[in-house]
């Protein structure tokens, strides 16, 4: 009896050791994968993105050590894809984690002699690989620093917000506010070892110009000059309708239109109750007035169209009396509400964006794109015919519709169907 169950036992030992023995591959072979997943999901993960690679030389060819490079859709304004990626000592740099896709990219170091606002950015294409995108970036010399002393003439006092127009070489003209440079403990920098031609000035201040064949890289220059006031002058009226009804509130924007802009153009200003504005310290010439009040139904959208109110042109001396004007702003326009849909499902398309024309000149228009929603509403002129086009990501343009003349404040409904764009395109058959 003992007998026989011995074999039973020695069958059951047999099994649980097959068990322990499949459970323990089965555990091994989980770690094998896990551990294959964990190496590997960091390289697939990095195959997502792409990097940019290269160096940084001086105008002799030599490296140059702690040059940042920037990559972004505008090299102002995207910060960088990595923290303060910089040239290293041998002027090496390398930039990792890009996404894929097309983007500025500039070298520079303002506080090293190295600005970059003097050379074009480049162009450069990064492409989901581990392949780096080479791009060697030339610096040019250290740049030459200034140091300005500008008095007025009549009263010996600095004069503050001092404005460079530097032209180096025979590169076009480029203007340098004086006062943020300084605040960032950084003296205004021009090219050096080219021909550079300098013109100092002021709002309200005659100007001061300088040429110097060549400047040495990292050397300060210091200039000393005088600038004397010039005569301003100023831009009296008041705001009308069509009727010659005062528009009370209206803003009015003065867009000078002379040459040599010194950023010194005005701010808009509002009309009182009267529809009176004045616009002073003006510095002469030929200015175009901007007026608009969207919450009475007065829009620059279509402010200078053919057909509609001219903008006034307004000659400002300098000294004596104001210019006075009467500033017509024409009829009040008209409310747009536009809906898109699928053409097919005739689900509503929230995210559209509206183009319209003027119908006399189709030059003459613009675009308007808002937050997403299923009716978009809009300002646009009366008593004239335009032209409406309809788009939304996905679908093809709607076909261009005119709209015939509305009478001030009028509300027009418009529904535009879409249809989806298609990705068939389908090779047609050979000949043979």
């Amino acid at each position: 009896m003992l007998r026989a169950l011995f074999p039973v036992i020695a069958k059951s030992k047999s099994k649980t050791k097959c068990k322990m023995r499949s459970s323990n591959m089965a555990s091994r072979l989980l770690s094998i994968i896990l551990a294959v997943v964990t190496i590997f999901s960091p390289l697939a993960a990095h195959a997502q993105t792409g990097c940019l690679s290269g160096s940084v030389v001086d105008n002799t060819g030599q490296p140059v050590k702690g040059i940042r490079i920037t990559a972004g859709d505008n090299v102002w304004t995207t910060a960088q894809i990595s923290p303060e990626p910089r040239s290293d000592e041998s002027g090496q740099y390398r930039i990792e984690g890009i996404p894929p896709g097309n983007y500025k990219a500039n070298a520079f170091n303002d506080q090293l002699g190295y600005p970059g606002i003097w050379w074009p950015v480049r162009d450069v294409s990064i492409a989901a690989s581990s392949l780096c995108t080479n791009s060697i970036f030339n610096v040019r010399s250290r740049a030459a620093k200034l140091k300005l002393v500008v008095t007025d003439g009549t009263t010996n006092k600095p004069i503050p917000n001092i404005l460079l127009h530097v032209f180096p070489g025979e590169k076009p003209g480029l203007w340098l506010p004086v006062e943020p440079l300084l605040s960032y403990g950084l003296p205004p920098q021009v090219p050096s070892l080219v021909k550079v031609q300098l013109i100092v000035t002021a709002k309200g201040y005659s100007s001061s110009e300088f040429s110097f064949p060549s400047l040495a890289p990292g050397e300060t220059r210091e200039i000393n000059t005088k600038l004397f006031p010039k005569g301003l002058g100023c831009i009296t009226g008041v705001v009308v309708d069509e009727n010659y009804s005062p528009v009370p509130a209206a803003k009015i924007g003065p867009r000078f239109m002379g040459s040599g802009y010194a950023n010194d153009v005005s701010q808009p200003v509002t009309a009182d109750d009267n529809g009176k504005f004045t616009l002073d310290n003006l510095r002469p010439g030929e200015y175009v007035l901007w007026p608009e009040k969207e919450s009475d139904g007065f829009s620059t959208n279509w402010s200078g169209w053919r057909g509609q109110v001219e903008l006034q042109r307004v000659t400002v001396t300098p000294g004596g009396a104001c210019q006075e004007v009467t500033l017509n702003m024409g009829a009040r326009g008209a409310l747009m509400r536009v809906r898109a849909m699928d053409e097919a499902t005739h689900e509503p398309l929230p995210n559209i964006e509206v183009n319209f024309r003027n119908a006399e000149d189709t030059r003459q228009g613009g675009s308007i794109v808002g937050e997403p929603r299923e009716v978009h509403e809009f300002l646009v002129p009366s008593r004239t015919n335009f032209i409406v086009q309809v788009r939304s990501p996905g679908y093809r343009a709607s076909e261009p519709v005119r709209i015939e003349p509305l009478s001030p404040g009028e509300t027009q409904d418009l529904m535009v169907p879409l249809q989806r764009e298609t990705t068939d395109r389908r090779v047609p058959p050979s000949g043979d």
